[in-house]
């Protein structure tokens, strides 16, 4: 993989607004977006070692293709510390970008999209704790370039992560 290639990773618990951010930062960049919170929540649920793995490599092959046609990546989703090992490996450039959002407002974006009430939002929010836990995001957060606050504007999120970005 060339040197030239850069990997720019949106992290942050459910409901903090990666995936928006991901489609604006994607658009304003003229550069692809690769969404994976559905294959976090598969990797979260997996008890099958095995399993657990090709997802993971999977997931590694779509960001190999995605840089193959562009010289910049935004992950969306992306959560495993496996994962982020491989992509340093490879050496390609990655910066790692956490949306910090409070509690309360994750799960009041997380009752709008899911049409439940707010005492369910947080028990959806807890229920992810252990496949977070074990996909290893906490050790990916703590290995952020950046800590972006959430309670900013996407608009001026994106112009923050644009800036860091050199672009």
């Amino acid at each position: 993989m060339s040197p030239d290639k850069e990997v720019c990773i949106i992290i942050g618990h459910s409901g903090c607004g990666k995936s928006t951010l991901c489609r604006m930062l994607a658009e304003q960049l003229g550069c692809e977006s690769l969404g994976f919170s559905y294959a976090g929540r598969t990797l979260a649920s997996e008890t099958d070692p095995e399993a657990f793995d090709r997802t993971q490599d999977y997931i590694f092959s779509c960001v190999e293709a995605a840089l193959d046609r562009s010289p910049l990546l935004i992950l969306d989703g992306f959560a495993s510390d496996k994962l982020l090992e491989r992509i340093r490996e490879r050496e390609i450039k990655c910066t790692i970008f956490f949306i910090d959002v409070p509690d309360q407002i994750r799960w009041e974006r997380i009752a709008q999209r899911e049409d439940v009430t707010l005492e369910e939002a947080a028990e959806i929010d807890r229920s992810k704790e252990t496949g977070k836990q074990k996909s290893g995001l906490g050790r990916v957060i703590d290995q952020a370039d950046h800590v972006l606050d959430g309670n900013k504007t996407t608009e001026a999120l994106a112009r923050e992560v644009i800036c860091v970005l050199g672009r």
